[in-house]
């Protein structure tokens, strides 16, 4: 059984080309279950038991529509490059054999790119994962963001935003991953500065479960506080020693930062008041 096979997307598709088996392109050959086992590198390591019964379900009243990418390890025996979902929900539904398509002369880095781009032009994963597998194919093979965009067919601004979740604490990631907090939460806490108030929102965020906004207005009020504060300690004056200051050398004196750490500027507004200042400083 044998057809033309749609839909595996701009950058799979182009990656593929060069790797068909040696029937005429985009053709596909029936395999037993039984006969194909799941990639142990598999970069998407959850599958949502729902949605593979939506999928299993799909597929018991179309049929697999996209066949699934495998390479022959033993005779007669094959692994996933791509489409274990598939697999899996075709297990569910009581198949006994999948469309496949067999893959020659491919090499392990091809596997995990292949693997990688199929799952991340998926709608249900989750950020982490997104993100993680954006990293990889980023890293692995030396593309800008721009590059992977267009492979994967996501904005450039979506990757490299998503990205920045990467920079968010372990335990954050997680609560993510699980759907504790969103994708929404992760960038407003990003918004933070310092670590200790990340971890503090984040706690608060999930104690109170409070909103994308809420939680941006929380860390906006935190922003503007410490900016207060800040400002506070800059316009620190101590009239007494302005005073003494301005008697003694005859010029303006601000003073600012803190009794402890801070700055004392002079100020003239000619140049002759300048020449007087510098004697008045050099014969002290």
């Amino acid at each position: 059984m044998k057809t033309k096979n749609t839909g595996l997307g701009k950058g799979l598709g182009a990656l593929i080309s060069s790797l068909e088996e040696d029937s005429k392109e985009g053709e596909y050959q029936v395999i037993p279950i039984s006969k194909i086992e799941a990639n142990p590198n598999q970069p998407r390591k959850d599958f949502d038991e729902s949605s593979l019964a939506e999928l299993a379900a799909s597929i018991k009243q179309n049929g697999i529509l996209q066949p699934i990418l495998v390479i022959e390890i033993n005779p007669q025996m094959y692994q996933i490059v791509a489409g274990e979902r598939r697999w899996r929900a075709a297990q569910m539904a009581g198949f006994s054999q999948v469309p496949c398509r067999i893959l020659k002369d491919i090499s392990e880095k091809q596997i995990g790119t292949i693997s990688l781009i199929e799952n991340l032009q998926r709608e249900d994963l989750n950020p982490i994962e997104f993100a993680v597998g954006c990293k990889r194919l980023l890293e692995e093979n030396q593309w800008t963001h721009e590059e992977l965009a267009d492979r994967i067919g996501k904005a450039r601004v979506t990757i490299t935003n998503t990205l920045r979740l990467l920079n968010l604490p372990l335990e954050i990631q997680e609560s993510i991953r699980q759907g504790v907090i969103s994708e929404g939460h992760g960038r407003a806490l990003l918004q933070c500065s310092e670590k200790e108030d990340i971890q503090l929102l984040w706690r608060k965020t999930i104690e109170k479960k409070l909103s994308v906004r809420q939680l941006e207005d929380l860390v906006q009020n935190k922003f503007k506080s410490k900016k207060s504060k800040l400002n506070s300690k800059q316009k620190f004056d101590d009239p007494v020693t302005r005073n003494l200051l301005e008697n003694a050398l005859g010029c303006k004196i601000s003073l600012e930062g803190t009794i402890k750490k801070g700055k004392i500027s002079l100020h003239y507004f000619s140049e002759n008041e300048r020449e007087i200042l510098i004697q008045k400083l050099t014969n002290l």
